[in-house]
């Protein structure tokens, strides 16, 4: 026989070898289990069930107080002396006293009549916050006294099989099940306590007239309230078929029901402390979740939230009340059918609002270029672009028009005109049509404007749009009497500040419906997707005729667009501030002191590095996984000295295969890990949180603000390593739960200085690099972590897509794009993760393709 606790409601329960591995039901709350093969072994929940009434006692004046298990956790008062206090989890736990009340005449009443303890019922998490409540009711069982009967009826419960140590009368060798203990009495005492109840239940009687018998059963300490205990009748090897009552109403984990009855109670009971909307710890509020549907809206948390209850850093470890594991299963198999909604649209469809776009920095310069045809970048001035919470500079949210950047759009227009009249070729191509013979001076302008107009606006102009800037030219021939090459730079002046230039406005339907993009707002789409520019001569022919929208063709000019010279903004724009490569321009700068080679020369090396390498991933269609892991780079000689490889020669950049194994993808590359290092070090840390983020798309919760700051030079440390201090720091209670997550990723990285050149050890000491992820994964080395991550190739490939999407779309993703980023990432496996299949399924996808009215609501 073995024993093993309920794990509801902790009952003891004695098994035979014959039920192990068997389906099980502890006849006390009815839960369902499968019974552990082993000693230790978790059990596994099939059914969770009703728990009954037990009892406590009131930590100040010793009452007995009845508690329904929906309070358990919960904040419970004391209806003999009103101390406030926290029902314990577990029998036998120490109540733990909130708040001292006052006992009545200041002595102990024996025998009070006891208020209810706890005004929430089943079903309730009674936060002591919001102090909000279910309407649930507690379930109701028959109860009996024993502890304090005398000594000759002790001993007939006794052998009725209900004591102070009380266990049931069944005498199967199947499931025996025992209770938890209550406390017995000596047989004097016992006595006296029954003569108080007698003389307490006929006051009671006199005072309400013999109708006040379900008050009266309100018992003091010494009255302890047991459940009779029913047999469980069981023979060996039987336990599958144990009878098994049905619940009257079935409740599923992806449920209204299971969200009401289950998970928003244990949301209640272990979360709100800290995730109510005062304290909003890790800026996670729970209390806007008072429904399953308002729970839905936010699946990206729950996953994080997921990962932490998995590993236990949830509810942090420091905190009394921590769940079950039943109940850590219970939530994070909720929040998996939150995921799988969402990923199977279940919960609707919605391609996203369409937000009017201004042009960024680069995208003006690329469109000036591509609309002339010369090379001049007059946004290089502007404002720097923000990036939002997508952290792409074409986020339309963040591409605001502060009235600086206004006043360097006119300047630029100039710029711009004045450039195209001093080009005696741009001139020409301009000014094509000039007034002669029939053709008048406001017909060839209108000729001229129309082209231009519609060139600029990415749409062929409308004949209104047309007539003002002809009007715009009158106004020089009339008024300042300018000849007709004159007369035309103001009209192509306000071409240039003109919204429609300036801005992507794409053509909006009002309604409630979802439709088609038109062909040239999808020409501008995948033109400013892949290029960052302007649409081509032949997208706008095919937009013209109506036939970009088919899907071969669409995905013929994908393919084009992909091998053309201009798609290097992919690697430089997209991949450059996704992996951060493109901080080598401006924030990453190595102390020139302690690093004198990272000169301008190196820093524009390392750059090139990595936007080659991803554009030929791209143009030869590689697979995406070569940004995990690789053979080769691209290096020119400076480089090649910089990682110590030989053989590197000649004057520019050039394929070469890697034979060191920690070298390959972008954490080998330096400027990565220059870009995830401090001026004065490297930062374990930073590095860590890197590979989770953007590799694996897993982002640790963000630091708290008041964590003090390790040393920023690693010559200042206090422990006799690096590694030791960030150990040391770790100690801190609010930084223990992240760095235990990135510091072993960071950890392996450690060869790698702070500019990417290899090393073995640090300060004179040779340098532990070994680590070890949450799930027991150990590493030593770049090459063993890389191997790790490969595992996670669908994880990584997943976090792809979205980023990818989401730099696509120009805005952030919501959680209705989940069924489109599940359904490419799948696709995208399936084709052996080349990077072509990458973009034409983003091309192709919902999103990218529809737009919907204003008042649309997703169903």
């Amino acid at each position: 026989m073995t024993k093993i606790d309920c794990p509801v409601c902790t009952t003891l329960i004695r098994v035979s070898g014959v039920n192990l591995g068997q389906k099980g039901r502890c006849e006390k709350c009815n839960s369902k289990f499968i019974v552990p093969e082993h000693a230790g072994e978790e059990v596994e929940i099939l059914e969770r069930g009703k728990l009954p009434m037990k009892a406590i006692d009131c930590p100040v004046c010793s009452t007995m107080v009845k508690v329904s298990w929906g309070n358990i956790g919960e904040k419970g008062r004391c209806g003999s002396c009103n101390s406030k206090f926290i029902v314990p989890l577990r029998p036998g736990e120490e109540v733990e006293l909130l708040e001292r009340g006052v006992i009545s005449g200041g002595k102990m009443r024996r025998n009070p009549v006891v208020k209810p303890a706890i005004k929430a019922t089943r079903g309730t998490a009674l936060s002591p916050k919001t102090g909000k409540q279910s309407t649930a009711k507690a379930p109701v069982k028959e109860m009996a006294t024993t502890a304090g009967l005398p000594a000759t009826e002790a001993k007939q419960a006794e052998d009725a099989g209900v004591t102070g140590k009380f266990k049931t009368t069944s005498t199967s060798p199947g499931l025996r099940v025992r209770s938890s203990e209550a406390k017995a009495t000596s047989p004097a005492v016992a006595i006296g306590i029954v003569c108080g109840c007698v003389l307490l239940v006929i006051s009671v009687l006199l005072f309400t007239g013999g109708e006040g018998d379900d008050r009266a059963k309100n018992t003091s300490k010494d009255s302890a309230v047991v459940e009779v205990e029913k047999p469980i009748n069981t023979q060996p090897g039987e336990v599958k078929n144990l009878p098994e009552p049905e619940p009257e109403q079935p409740v599923f984990p992806g449920s209204v029901a299971h969200f009401d009855k289950v998970i928003h109670p244990l949301l209640n009971r272990y979360c709100i402390d800290c995730h109510d909307g005062v304290s909003e710890e890790g800026g996670v509020n729970m209390e806007r979740f008072g429904s399953e549907r308002e729970a839905l809206s936010d699946p990206d948390m729950w996953e994080l939230a997921a990962d932490l209850l998995e590993m236990g850093e949830m509810p942090p470890r420091n905190k009394r009340r921590q769940p079950t594991a039943g109940e850590r299963k219970q939530i994070i198999a909720w929040i998996n059918t939150v995921s799988e909604r969402w990923d199977a649209g279940a919960l609707g469809r919605d391609p996203g609002r369409t937000t009017i776009r201004r042009l960024n920095k680069n995208e003006y310069n690329y469109t000036v270029r591509d609309l002339f045809g010369f090379q001049i970048r007059p946004a290089d001035d502007f404002p720097e672009d923000g990036g939002g919470e997508a952290g792409f500079d074409n986020n339309a949210d963040a591409l605001f028009l502060p009235p600086l950047l206004m006043e360097n759009y006119v300047e630029s227009a100039g710029v711009i005109v004045h450039a195209v009249y001093r080009n005696q070729a741009l001139y020409t191509k301009y000014l094509f049509t000039f007034p002669a013979g029939e053709v008048k001076p406001d017909e060839a302008a209108r000729q001229v404007l129309s082209r231009w107009a519609s060139k600029a606006y990415r749409r062929p102009a409308g004949q209104g749009e047309v007539e003002r800037l002809v009007k715009i030219f009158r106004i020089g021939i009339e008024k300042k009497k300018q000849n007709y090459r004159e007369a035309m730079k103001l009209p192509l002046l306000a071409i240039l500040i003109s919204p429609n230039f300036l801005y992507r406005a794409e053509n909006i339907r009002p309604g409630k419906e979802i439709y088609r993009v038109d062909d040239f707002d999808l020409a501008s789409r995948l033109s400013y997707f892949i290029w960052s520019s302007m649409p081509d001569s032949e997208l706008f022919t095919l937009a013209g005729e109506g036939r970009l929208g088919e899907p071969e063709v669409l995905q013929a000019q994908v393919k084009r667009m992909l091998s053309d010279e201009k798609a290097k903004s992919l690697s430089m724009h997209f991949a450059g501030q996704w992996f951060k490569w493109e901080e080598l321009r401006s924030r990453t700068n190595p102390d020139r002191e302690k690093f004198p080679v990272f000169d301008f020369e190196l820093r524009v090396s390392l750059y090139r590095e990595s936007s080659l390498f991803f554009e030929n991933m791209v143009r030869e269609n590689r697979s995406i996984l070569d940004l995990i892991d690789s053979d080769y780079t691209y290096l020119n000689p400076r480089l090649g000295r910089h990682y110590g490889i030989e053989g590197v020669s000649g004057s520019g950049f050039r394929k070469v295969a890697l034979k060191d194994p920690n070298r390959g993808g972008v954490i080998g590359m330096g400027s990565v890990l220059s870009a995830t290092s401090l001026p004065l070090r490297t930062s374990p840390s930073v590095r860590g949180a890197y590979v989770l983020t953007e590799l694996l798309g897993t982002p640790p919760p963000a630091p708290p603000m008041d964590v003090p700051q390790l040393p920023e030079d690693d010559r200042q440390l206090k422990a006799a390593s690096f590694r030791q201090e960030l150990i040391d720091h770790r100690f801190i209670p609010a930084c223990k739960a992240c760095h235990e997550r990135i510091d072993p990723i960071g950890f392996g990285l450690e060869n790698f200085d702070a500019i990417g050149r290899w090393r073995t050890s640090h300060n004179g000491r040779p340098l532990d690099t070994s680590g070890e992820l949450p799930d027991g994964t150990s590493f030593s080395s770049p090459e063993s972590l890389k191997k790790i991550l490969m595992g996670k190739r669908d994880l990584f490939t997943r976090n792809m897509v979205e980023k990818t999407l989401s730099y696509a779309l120009g805005r952030e993703l919501s959680p209705y794009d989940r069924q489109t980023v599940k359904a490419i990432t799948n696709k995208v496996i399936a084709g052996s993760f080349k990077a072509h299949v990458l973009f034409s399924e983003v091309v192709g996808s919902f999103p990218f393709l529809h737009c919907r009215g204003d008042s649309y609501a997703p169903h």
